[in-house]
């Protein structure tokens, strides 16, 4: 019998190019042992080639996998510090001489910031191999969802923007990183023009959320521990009222730290991540980034450090009212700060106790808790009548503003215009007409008239108070202090933005 010549016909140079995207698929993509990539190949497509054929041309191509053990933690380092650049072929990562999968299983944040694709640690088991007579049954490889890929890389940039401003001496372990002047946080000025757009005052807002945004660019190089929650709670604050505009400034943020600071920037990559999520996931993943950012001072800060004891109160109420925290875990939170607070004896513990229970009455009002909720600040409300020495004009203000959102859900109006009048005189005599407290506190007292058609009491407020011309001036203020401060952020180190608890 005359036998069938089963030399195979080796790949020659031309035959690579069109079954390129196949085999960078099965081997890069899929991640596919070389040896199972020539076995498919031969078998499906009638390729044959050796070993050394397709690491010579997967090399020309640039999707060499392997890297040094010694240069992990060098790519890592470079992409912490928003230095790494590495050249793209078709999309994908090109070595110069060894980049490997580890860019993908090790370093999966370095991975999806360089190449602009999600990467993750992915759900694979081994194919069985093709020759077998009997396979097993068949498994798949499983990618995660992308949203739990940008979730995961937004929490490992976290840990790194962490890590890494620790190590370089950035943040002081010894600082407490507290203004004295909590009132005029971003933060706070931000959630002040949410509230002038529910009242209906939206060409004030943007006014100042010009200002605000402008501003930002001088935050992120001040680089406050507490920024990236205070963003994070901003942003989610306003995507309950205004969705459209949280997703514009996340959008912003994220393409102005890509600027300043450079796309591989962990607190580019950050941002970059949550911009890929959308409104509805974020708001989902809030609570999970926020405890990993607390998780990771927990690491580096005393747990008695000023910040850190504030935060833990204010980190318990936003994180609750976002539905990631039960209200007898949140209680714990804020009684276990009460407790350390008041065990260092500190002169300004009152102040303290006050704020953190004023946050409590905050959670009890989110859970419909009215009766408990005024009982709390009922407390809080004979410091402020008692004028106690020590308490804060800070504290004095949320106690105002926690207790007229209560009274706008179960209070008459009469009950409800009257403490709002009393929060406005208060107001005007501590800070005066163009402080945004002030602002905010005759916005809202005319948005109440407004709910009854009492014309007679708003027409009254508007001839005693110009909100116009008083708004105006802040705005001018605001501006002033951003053309004042942007030529100075590099001639002095990073001291941070103030620390507040976030305006109710």
């Amino acid at each position: 019998m005359e036998q069938t010549n089963t030399q195979p016909e080796w790949a020659r140079p031309q035959d690579w190019e069109p079954l390129k995207e196949t085999i960078a698929r099965l081997y890069w993509d899929q991640d596919r042992p070389l040896n199972e990539v020539a076995e498919i190949m031969r078998q499906k497509h009638g390729f044959h080639a050796t070993k050394k054929m397709y690491k010579a041309r997967l090399k020309k191509w640039g999707l060499t996998k392997y890297l040094k053990a010694d240069k992990v933690e060098q790519v890592r380092q470079e992409a912490a510090e928003g230095k790494i650049v590495v050249p793209l072929i078709r999309g994908r990562l090109a070595g110069p001489e060894r980049l490997k999968r580890e860019l993908r299983r090790k370093l999966p944040e370095e991975y999806a910031t360089l190449t602009g694709m999600p990467a993750t640690r992915q759900a694979m088991v081994r194919s069985p191999r093709i020759q077998s007579q009997s396979p097993p049954p068949s498994i798949f490889r499983l990618d995660a969802p992308l949203q739990f890929k940008y979730v995961e890389n937004s929490l490992v940039a976290v840990l790194d923007y962490s890590q890494n401003r620790m190590q370089a001496g950035i943040w002081d372990r010894t600082s407490d990183f507290v203004s004295d002047d909590y009132s005029d946080s971003w933060q706070n000025k931000v959630l002040v023009c949410n509230n002038m757009m529910k009242n209906g005052k939206m060409k004030e807002a943007f006014r100042l959320l010009d200002s605000c945004l402008k501003g930002y660019k001088r935050l992120i190089k001040k680089e406050h521990p507490l920024l990236m929650i205070e963003t994070l709670i901003t942003h989610l604050a306003l995507s309950k009222d205004r969705p459209d505009l949280a997703d514009s400034i996340l959008r912003y943020i994220s393409g102005l730290c890509q600027i300043c600071l450079g796309p591989a920037h962990p607190y580019s990559r950050l941002w970059t991540s949550l911009r890929c999520l959308g409104i509805d996931q974020v708001r989902k993943s809030a609570a999970v980034i926020i405890k990993a950012q607390m998780a990771s001072y927990e690491t580096y800060f005393a747990p008695e450090a000023e910040f850190m004891v504030c935060q833990q109160v204010d980190t318990a109420r936003q994180v609750h009212c976002y539905g990631y925290l039960a209200t007898a875990e949140a209680e714990r939170d804020i009684a276990r700060a009460i407790k350390l607070r008041e065990s260092r004896g500190l002169p300004d513990t009152n102040d303290f106790v006050c704020w953190a229970k004023e946050m409590l009455a905050f959670i009890y009002k989110f859970n419909g808790k009215y009766v408990e909720a005024l009982d709390i600040l009922g407390e809080v409300g004979r410091f402020v009548d008692a004028g106690a020495e020590g308490i804060t004009d800070f504290t004095v203000n949320e106690y105002y503003n926690v207790t007229c959102i209560i009274l706008t859900e179960i209070g008459t109006y009469e009950e409800i215009v009257s403490f709002f009048r009393k929060r406005l005189d208060w107001n005007l005599k501590v800070v005066g007409s163009t402080h945004h407290w002030t602002l905010r506190a005759v916005a809202e007292l005319d948005w109440q008239y407004g709910t009854r058609n009492d014309v007679e009491a708003s027409a009254k407020l508007h001839n005693e108070f110009d909100f116009e011309s008083n708004w105006d001036t802040r705005c001018k203020q605001e501006d002033e202090k951003e053309e004042g401060t942007s030529s100075e952020i590099s001639q002095h180190p990073p001291t941070g933005i103030s620390n507040p608890p976030g305006e109710s």
